[in-house]
């Protein structure tokens, strides 16, 4: 009887080490699936590029000041160019499009975690149970260490009116290194006179021997300055920077 009681008394120590081992299991699985969880703040604006903006851009190509934005041309000059990374933070990066004219709309950031959740934002009202304004949804995915895949959702539009509203919207996957400032075009409206222009100057200033003389060259850059600030051209572009929330850090809102 005597044993017969310690194999009685055993049995609940041993369901309850049992227990803690599963829930030991548990816990270790929940610290796996963490460590690749990780929160990535995209920092983001939303910008108004002007035709002469654009003709400043592609006109400054040769100076050292601006090497960092060399992409930035090509942007601006390739139809077909729908996004493009350059290496400098968001806020240089929208620091310099300030500085050649370039209206900043919109200057925010999402966080959300790496495993498919969604961040959003909205920007603007609603009128008769419609949305207007500015919306958009990010989420992402960290591959390996330094890069990311985002996935972005946007949609600009203006408040309905008695023919309907006016509405732009799009989806597009995206991948750039963490600290890299990706541009996206969300709309574009370039004639083919504006782009001729900004063509001719981006010649003028890539090509100078092409144009010897000094004085023929600048004379030639005023005239399409000029002409380009009478263009109502206009690009409309998402700016979008990712980096990672340390653990240390606050979580931002």
């Amino acid at each position: 009887m005597k044993n017969m009681s310690k194999r009685i008394m055993a049995l609940p120590c041993l369901g309850f080490l049992i227990a803690f081992g599963f829930l030991g299991c548990i816990t270790s699985d929940e610290k796996k699936g963490n460590e690749h969880k990780k929160t990535i703040n995209v920092g983001l604006a939303y910008m108004e590029m002007s035709a002469h903006s654009m003709g400043l851009i592609v006109g400054a190509e040769a100076d050292y000041k601006v090497r960092p934005y060399l992409p930035l041309a090509d942007f601006i000059l390739e139809d077909s160019l729908k996004h493009v990374a350059v290496s400098a933070d968001i806020n240089a990066t929208s620091n310099f499009l300030m500085e050649n004219e370039t209206k900043n709309i919109l200057q925010t950031h999402l966080v959300f975690d790496s495993n498919g959740e969604e961040a959003s934002l909205h920007i603007g009202g609603t009128q008769k149970g419609i949305d207007y304004g500015t919306k958009m949804h990010v989420s992402g995915e960290l591959i390996g260490t330094d890069k990311v895949r985002m996935t972005i959702k946007y949609s600009i539009s203006e408040p309905p009116k008695m023919k309907g509203q006016k509405k732009n919207e799009g989806k597009t996957t995206i991948t750039c290194k963490l600290g890299e400032t990706v541009l996206l075009a969300t709309q574009s409206q370039i004639s083919g006179s504006t782009r001729k222009l900004l063509g001719d100057l981006s010649a003028l200033t890539t090509t100078p021997t092409a144009h010897p003389l000094i004085q023929a060259r600048t004379t030639a850059k005023a005239k399409i300055s000029a002409d380009l600030k009478k263009s109502k051209d206009r690009l409309e572009i998402i700016l979008l920077n990712p980096s990672l929330v340390h653990e240390d850090s606050p979580k931002a809102q």
